[in-house]
């Protein structure tokens, strides 16, 4: 085992440029003396790999978007029959949406995935015969299901999404109806519900 002897004065000045080079916060530089004081090595070893590094992520996770947010809409008509279609043509958006997956339980999640780049789909089913929704999401992007917003509608998903600064809710509808007016006055209520959220709020579907 190598001991590697250092003063403290030559500590503080290496935390100092670490904290200029990197925009490190004067709090965090404290955290790590008065916690790791007693372990210099550690320390030693901390700022080598930051200067390895050569940058910090003040807030890591999936990176931000380089680019403006895409998403598409498809009425699908049973989409384990386009799975290839899907796959060839669409797996340029962020985000994909259909309506009328004609999807049951028994079909698992698992045999419906993309590719490497998306998670498994939200879904919300009806049967084999029609209807049923459904969300694909890139890996990139930082969301969460808002299920507490589906009760106003069976054939309704809602998704939380955080694009770079900004929060949006996105809701996926399909109304089988023609006119319907029972729809359209959920649809509101749900609207008005979601506001209290964020106010940028994208709705997507068939809704006839």
């Amino acid at each position: 085992m190598v001991f590697i002897s250092i003063s403290l004065s030559f500590l503080l000045t290496l935390l100092l440029y670490i904290r200029n080079c990197f925009r490190i916060s004067c709090q965090s530089l404290e955290h790590i003396l008065i916690f790791n004081i007693c372990n210099i090595h550690f320390i030693i070893i901390l700022l080598l790999l930051l200067l390895e590094a050569g940058d910090v992520e003040s807030n890591p996770g999936p990176r931000r978007l380089t680019h403006d947010l895409s998403i598409l809409h498809l009425n699908i008509r049973s989409i384990r029959n386009k799975l290839d279609y899907i796959k060839d043509n669409y797996l340029d958006f962020d985000i994909l949406t259909f309506s009328e997956t004609h999807l049951e339980a028994n079909v698992l999640s698992e045999s419906l995935v993309l590719s490497d780049n998306f998670s498994e789909p939200y879904r919300r089913d009806r049967n084999s015969h029609g209807g049923g929704v459904a969300i694909y999401l890139s890996k990139e992007l930082i969301h969460c299901r808002r299920q507490d917003l589906e009760n106003f509608w069976d054939e309704s998903i809602w998704i939380e999404l955080k694009v770079n600064i900004e929060n949006y809710l996105i809701g996926l509808f399909y109304s089988p109806k023609s006119y319907d007016q029972i729809f359209f006055n959920n649809l509101n209520l749900n609207i008005e519900k979601a506001f209290h959220i964020s106010k940028n709020i994208i709705i997507l579907g068939d809704m006839n």
